[in-house]
């Protein structure tokens, strides 16, 4: 019987990401099993680099911060995405996602919201000892979230989601399986009106501490990985330029609470297997407190493990968008060096957004991004009839 040697395909697209410009010297990213839950699932937010925690309410507000529902003045309204992932590798990696909201008929201070996303690997090549081809495999991963969220005050709204996560390498072998975790999310989000430089604005700040949950596994439990929980935290300003015109910008970052891998002496298989074994038998609880200062680097490891985001979006009566921004990690943590460019339009109910990133480093998987996603407002629909 030959035997398959394979690399799961959530761990290889993880892997692609992270940096592999950086041959030259050690890199030490902090890798985690089912990294589509950390793919970008809308165009606007991708426009703006990548951020969505604090940004004026909309339609994807479920993956970003469920609590901006709260501030939407729509009564409810739907989405639906699509993503082609790691396209200047190669063909059939693609994330799609469809998702929701409805305001209670109590009041707009409550809301329920749902999404679902689908990440799919295509067919890949699987090879056995000898490297001959034996087949093909195709990965998946699948997550499904619903959220409740409330506005406390004038000005300031909480939400919480808990979300079922689903993932298949595609390996037809004895003791590899399907993986499942569950998580949940604490987002709060602040809209008020201010005065500064002698004009009206609003400011915005939000966070979203996301996938807080177990661990994940697909040989029967003896080995779990770490799912991406992430700390988001943000703020922003939109401003009125003219009767027509609008500027919303905003600034936010991520960190992943997920313990960093150990470093260890390359010789010593023993000190290797050791560091590894401690690892991965940390609990996904004390991950997240042990991942804010156990970089082996110290301090200066673990600020390069912040990803910056910082974008902006002009907006024409409401109805044209315009919108730029930059993501930034270092580059021994991962592959988010990108800008982003985007536009949207927005009529009678319906919402059209697209979005591309362009890599500032070279050899980046992730250079040539697209995103497109189609938002509907039923309210708003019945103008069509009228």
């Amino acid at each position: 019987m030959r035997s398959t040697r394979f690399l799961p395909a959530i761990i290889t697209v993880a892997f692609l990401a992270c940096g592999l410009q950086a041959q030259t010297k050690q890199v030490n990213p902090v890798i985690t099993s089912v990294p589509s839950l950390a793919i970008t699932p809308d165009a606007r937010a991708a426009a703006m680099g990548n951020l969505g925690v604090a940004s004026s309410a909309n339609y994807y507000a479920q993956y970003w911060n469920p609590a901006k529902y709260a501030s939407t003045t729509a009564k409810s309204g739907a989405y639906i995405g699509y993503t082609p992932w790691l396209s200047k590798l190669t063909d059939g990696i693609a994330l799609m996602n469809i998702g929701g909201f409805y305001k209670l008929p109590s009041g707009t201070d409550q809301t329920i919201s749902a999404s679902l996303r689908y990440f799919s690997t295509g067919k890949m090549i699987q090879w056995d000892d000898m490297l001959n081809k034996v087949g093909q495999v195709s990965a998946s991963e699948l997550a499904f979230d619903i959220a409740y969220s409330r506005r406390l005050s004038a000005s300031f709204s909480m939400a919480a989601a808990l979300r079922y996560i689903y993932a298949d390498p595609g390996i037809q072998r004895e003791g590899i399986g399907k993986g499942h975790a569950f998580a949940m999310d604490i987002a709060g989000y602040m809209d008020k009106p201010i005065y500064l430089f002698k004009q009206d604005m609003r400011w915005r700040a939000g966070f979203n501490i996301k996938n807080i949950g177990t661990k994940i596994s697909f040989d029967g439990g003896s080995h779990k990985g770490f799912i991406p929980t992430n700390l988001g935290l943000g703020t922003g300003l939109s401003m009125a330029l003219a009767p027509a015109h609008a500027l919303e910008v905003n600034v936010e970052l991520n960190k992943l609470l997920v313990p960093t891998p150990p470093m260890y002496d390359p010789k010593s298989s023993e000190l290797r297997d050791k560091a590894f074994a401690d690892y991965y038998k940390t609990s996904a609880l004390a991950g997240i407190f042990k991942s804010l200062g156990d970089a082996p680097g110290g301090f200066s490891e673990e600020m390069k493990e912040i990803l910056w985001n910082a974008g902006m979006e002009y907006a024409y009566r409401q109805m044209f968008f315009a919108r730029m921004g930059y993501s930034y990690i270092h580059p021994d943590k991962g592959a988010m060096q990108l800008f982003g460019f985007g536009a949207g339009v927005r009529y009678n109910g319906f919402t059209v957004d697209a979005a591309y990133q362009i890599a500032t480093t070279p050899n980046n998987a992730l250079d040539g991004t697209f995103s497109i996603t189609l938002a509907v407002e039923p309210e708003q629909l019945k103008n069509l009839w009228k």
